[in-house]
């Protein structure tokens, strides 16, 4: 072979190799521009929709449901801004020793040193921030995941004694896209976690939602509702990281029964928080597609169990609750074009002007914060409340 032939195959060669490589690049570079065009990055809401008025846009499954405010169990809501985080969502909450509050919240951010090949192409992080006794925020954020995970989703808070802990799920090492469920204890000195741990439970691809069950015990057993339908409760031992499956209800069927099958199968919303020395309540999402829009709406509900297991459904919500302002975050951020999103993640028990309540925080259209003050008397009185027989052969179902 002569000298200039070879030249001229190295040559060729390298022409290969450097338009392959400009080939990749496009092709990486249209996958990451099309898996951003999956999300909306504009802050205002269509032309097409008015606003102005729920009702305006809402769907016809939801059109027939009167607002809270109107009832008495809806009163009050306010938008929760974080100024160094304006799309912070999906919040949880718990009570402070300063006699104000936390808040847990998940803040999406675009990445650009993400790999080319990344499933997701931004970093989602944990913060953690003071509220005063107003909800109003009171101190700077903390961002609790940073030193160890880009990927840190959707966090629940919880007390444990006189502990605060908080689950969340986290991307695992995984050549298939796999999350799963972390735990870490909130050291509210230093505003940071300590001791996390994955839970050693993962029979699904997709770990998350997690309902935990507050306690006043201060031993190292965390109770969880694993799944809504059926209802699924397992217990995790924080100390050495065990988990086990308890007793599944009597009827497990049940909630699919109560809870209307237009506005989709119930899912983990909010920690369960202590109702009585007998129960347990909580508040969970469902959503559904609208025929006529083709949109995702996301709603919530509330419902009551048994402190012990297997924790059986004791009332239900009979239908969403909405409100006069929800959805009204605009879309922006990371968030989806095609979703209208009522999520609620987090509760705690308060007193507003001699009445009880609970102040729900809730994730609004994957971009926003909405805290929504629920009357508990009003709540208790829209449940729909059930008793099961003991009679695992007749599984009959009253409805009192």
């Amino acid at each position: 072979m002569s000298s200039k032939l070879f030249k001229l195959i190295i040559i060729s060669f390298s022409m290969f190799v450097l338009t392959s490589g400009a080939l990749l690049e496009v092709y990486y570079l249209r996958r990451i521009n099309k898996s951003m065009k999956k999300l909306v990055h504009n802050s205002k809401r269509p032309e097409a929709e008015d606003f102005s008025n729920v009702y305006n846009f809402i769907p016809k499954e939801l059109s027939n449901i009167p607002f809270g405010e109107k009832t008495g169990l809806i009163l009050g809501s306010k938008k929760i801004d974080i100024k160094e985080h304006k799309h912070a969502y999906n919040p949880s909450i718990v009570k402070n020793k300063e006699g104000g509050y936390i808040l847990f919240y998940r803040d999406d951010q675009l990445s650009v040193d993400k790999p080319k090949n990344s499933l997701v192409p931004f970093d989602t992080y944990i913060y953690g921030v003071k509220l005063d006794e107003n909800f109003d925020q009171a101190s700077k954020p903390f961002n609790l995941t940073s030193s160890c995970s880009r990927t840190a989703e959707d966090p629940r808070a919880f007390q444990k004694g006189d502990d605060t802990y908080i689950v969340f799920n986290d991307l695992l090492p995984s050549p298939v896209y796999s999350r799963g469920m972390h735990i870490a204890k909130f050291d509210e000195e230093t505003m940071s976690l300590e001791s996390r741990q994955k839970l050693n439970f993962n029979i699904q691809h997709i770990e998350k939602n997690w309902t935990p069950m507050s306690s006043e015990t201060q031993d190292d057993s965390v109770e969880f509702i694993y799944k809504m339908v059926p209802h699924i409760s397992i217990e995790a031992n924080i100390k050495n990281n065990t988990v086990s499956m308890e007793n599944m209800p009597v009827n497990p069927v049940l909630i699919e029964k109560l809870w209307p099958k237009k506005f989709g199968p119930p899912r983990g919303g909010s920690p369960a928080i202590s109702l009585n020395d007998d129960e347990y309540i909580a508040f969970f999402q469902s959503h559904f597609v609208d025929k006529q829009k083709g949109k995702t709406w996301y709603v919530m509900g509330a419902y009551t169990f048994e402190k012990s297991a297997p924790h059986k459904i004791t009332s239900i919500s009979k239908k969403p609750i909405i409100f006069e302002d929800m959805y009204d975050t605009p879309i922006a951020n990371t968030a989806c074009g095609d979703k209208r999103v009522i999520y609620p993640s987090g509760v705690v028990f308060g007193n507003l002007y001699g009445e009880d309540v609970y102040y729900v925080t809730c994730g609004e259209n994957d971009c926003g914060i909405k805290l929504v003050t629920i009357s508990k008397q009003k709540l208790l009185q829209n449940l729909r409340k059930v008793k099961v027989s003991e009679d695992i052969t007749a599984q009959p179902v009253e409805m009192i």
